[in-house]
C-alpha cells in the first residue's frame, strides 16, 4: 500500500476498497477472478481529493511491483534460456566428440584392413600355400620367415627382427623383373656379334695382305 502521511483524512473504508480493487486487478490478470465487484453499478468510490491521491499512489506502487516482477521474470527466463543453450552446446560438443571418435575408429579399421590386405598379398607371393585366415599380421610374417629360413630364423627373435626379414622377402617378391634385368644394362648379343664379325673380317684382310710375308722368309 502507498505511504500516506495522514490516513485520517481518508474516507472510512477507502483503504480496504482500494486494496480489494488492486487484488481484483491481480486476480483478473492471473485469470482467477470469477465475478467483478466493481461494476458500473458498484464503482470504486473516491469522494475526496485525499482518496484520489491515495488511489493514485496505490496504483503507482502496484505498477512498480508489476514492473519489478516482469524484470525478475525476464531475468529468470533469460537464465533458463542460457542454461538450455549451454546444455545444447554441451550435447553438440559430445556429439561432435563422438563423431570424431567414430571417424577415427573407422579410419583405424580401414588402415588396419589395408595393412592386413597388403601383408596377406605379399605372403601369398612368398608362400602361396600358407593359410592366413586365422593368423594375425605378426603371425603371418613369422610363418613366412620361418617357412623360408627355418625355425631358427624366428626362435627367440623380436617381432621387429622378424618384420625386417619379412620386409626383405617382400622386396624380393615385389621386385620388378624387368627393372632387375635392365639395372646393369641389357646384353642383347647384337653388338657382340657385330664385333666378332668385324674382328673376323679384319683378320681375313690381314691374312690376305700379310700372308705373303710369311712365305718369303
Amino acid at each position: 500500500m502507498p505511504k500516506q502521511n495522514n490516513t485520517s483524512s481518508l474516507t472510512p473504508g477507502v483503504e480496504d476498497a482500494v486494496a480489494k480493487f488492486i487484488q481484483h486487478s491481480r486476480d483478473n490478470a492471473a485469470g482467477k477472478a470469477t465475478a467483478s465487484p466493481f461494476t458500473d453499478a458498484n464503482p470504486l468510490q473516491l469522494p475526496t481529493a485525499a482518496d484520489v491521491e491515495y488511489f493514485v499512489q496505490a496504483m503507482d506502487a502496484e505498477a512498480a511491483r508489476i514492473d519489478a516482477e516482469a524484470i525478475e521474470l525476464r531475468k529468470r527466463r533469460l537464465a533458463e534460456i542460457a542454461a538450455k543453450d549451454a546444455q545444447i552446446a554441451s550435447l553438440n560438443r559430445n556429439i561432435e566428440a563422438a563423431t570424431a571418435r567414430y571417424n577415427d575408429q573407422e579410419a583405424e579399421i580401414e588402415r588396419r584392413a589395408s595393412l592386413r590386405g597388403k601383408v596377406i598379398e605379399t605372403a601369398r607371393k612368398i608362400a602361396p600355400k600358407l593359410d592366413t585366415s586365422n593368423l594375425s599380421e605378426d603371425a603371418i610374417r613369422r610363418e613366412v620367415v620361418q617357412g623360408r629360413f627355418g625355425a631358427d630364423a624366428v626362435a627367440g627373435k623380436t617381432q621387429a627382427y622378424i618384420d625386417c626379414r619379412f620386409d626383405f622377402l617382400a622386396d624380393e617378391a615385389n621386385a620388378d623383373p624387368f627393372a632387375a634385368l635392365v639395372k646393369d644394362g641389357i646384353a642383347t648379343g647384337i653388338n657382340d656379334g657385330k664385333a666378332q664379325a668385324d674382328r673376323a673380317y679384319a683378320d681375313m684382310v690381314s691374312g690376305l695382305t700379310n700372308g705373303w710375308k710369311a712365305t718369303t722368309h
